[in-house]
């Protein structure tokens, strides 16, 4: 059975659904890795002081508040600058994508997509997420988007064999 004291992950199978609400909690006290790419797009579009080096990549920077460097605040809500291209860890962002179960729960992540395998968590303190029984539009839109979204970006990350 599924604990939710102490973890900071849940399987989607206990999520009723998703929607984002402009909290911007994900936003602050977040280091965003970037991809090479994402990096190469946004450091000379935005300049230097839009990205950090980080031990072995780079981030979006973190403003001394904990804000990111893109956070924006519009009334109540909170909007990302760069919006339309954000990175990939933004954009995937409350959810958690594997091959295996490696966050657990292995029934509970499960989920079958083109023929294909995958565990699927959410970030539990997101507060776009209402748990529950999931629902139609949380299986048949919402996760198979974000798969979607995973499977692009793994592609996307494999080098052709010509090049190695």
């Amino acid at each position: 059975m599924f604990n939710a004291q102490g973890e900071s992950l849940v399987p989607w199978r206990l999520v009723e659904n998703w929607k984002c609400v402009l909290c911007g909690k994900c936003c602050i006290n977040h280091r965003v890795p970037l991809l090479f790419k994402e990096y190469a797009r946004i450091e000379p579009k935005y300049g230097p002081r839009s990205v950090e080096p980080g031990e072995k990549e780079f981030y979006l920077r973190i403003l001394p508040n904990g804000n990111c460097f893109f956070l924006r605040k519009k009334g109540k809500l909170f909007v990302c600058r760069i919006h339309n291209e954000k990175p990939y860890a933004c954009r995937i962002f409350p959810f958690r994508i594997s091959r295996t179960a490696k966050y657990g729960y292995d029934e509970l992540s499960f989920f079958k997509y083109g023929g294909e395998a995958f565990h699927v968590y959410l970030e539990k303190n997101c507060r776009g997420i209402v748990l529950g029984e999931p629902s139609l539009e949380f299986t048949g839109r919402t996760i198979p988007r974000f798969l979607q979204l995973y499977l692009e970006t793994v592609a996307d990350r494999k080098v052709p064999t010509e090049l190695c």
